[in-house]
């Protein structure tokens, strides 16, 4: 079956590579075969990078939105049973690193975020999807990345700016949950300063939004550029709908209702 990789001819449509790909198990053969079924698709279609490009510089237009990105991406995870779902943010002056324990990405999950009408996830138009998904959502991230590495299980590749879609297998060792560097583009003076700032307003206002995401129970936020760091928890009772949010030695109660718009 490798052999047909030699010629990515071979496949004359997107579901005949798809279901191929899937069928693999070795991880770097999945990302390399994806890379090359990429690259020959967009010789057949020049514009298909240039379409990508303008459907990710369309979805935001704030420098700083790849926070909510990766932390809506988080929340919509599948995480272990029993696990306590938790996301932590640590902002460095080049780089800012995302690592989530959640269950790790499927080769479902590879597939989508490297084509750019895909998507794994079909969010309700609801509170929860105030933000984007892995697929054409996660592009925007280039907004500000030169490269996005990926760590997942046995998945380790990145993706690069201007193509988007190409996956490039990286050095890497077998990682529980997931872990997402986005190396920032280096003309951008006084990123990680905005990003700093953002992610000061976030940390701030996390005891309230914490409430209203579906499954995230604790958020960390380490900045080394203002070498601050926080840790904030909420813990839910469906049955009485009760929350309590711990952060900062404090704890605060509320009580959730819900009604129909």
């Amino acid at each position: 079956v490798l052999a047909k990789m030699t010629d990515s001819t071979s496949f004359r449509t997107e579901a005949a590579f798809k279901e191929w790909f899937l069928a693999q198990s070795d991880p770097q053969v999945q990302i390399r075969a994806l890379h090359d079924w990429r690259r020959y698709q967009q010789s057949v279609v020049e514009s298909l990078t240039d379409l990508v490009s303008l459907l990710a510089s369309d979805q935001y237009t704030h420098a700083d939105h790849f926070l909510l990105e990766l932390l809506q991406n988080a929340d919509d995870n599948e995480y272990p049973a029993g696990a306590t779902p938790e996301l932590k943010i640590t902002l460095a002056a080049d780089a800012c690193i995302f690592a989530c324990n959640e269950k790790g990405f499927s080769a479902e999950n590879v597939y989508a975020i490297c084509y750019a009408a895909s998507s794994t996830k079909k969010r309700r138009k609801t509170s929860r999807t105030f933000i984007g998904e892995k697929g054409i959502g996660f592009k925007s991230i280039f907004a500000v990345a030169e490269a996005v590495e990926i760590h997942s299980g046995d998945y380790h590749f990145e993706l690069r700016d201007k193509e988007f879609i190409l996956p490039h297998v990286i050095a890497g060792e077998c990682t529980a949950g997931s872990r997402v560097v986005v190396r920032f583009k280096k003309h951008l003076e006084g990123l990680a300063v905005t990003v700093s700032n953002r992610l000061k307003h976030l940390s701030a206002e996390s005891r309230h939004f914490l409430l209203f995401l579906q499954q995230l129970e604790r958020l960390s936020f380490v900045d080394r550029i203002e070498g601050t760091e926080r840790t904030v928890q909420v813990i839910r009772d469906r049955e009485t709908k009760r929350c309590l949010v711990q952060s900062d030695g404090a704890t605060l109660q509320y009580h959730l209702e819900s009604f129909p718009v």
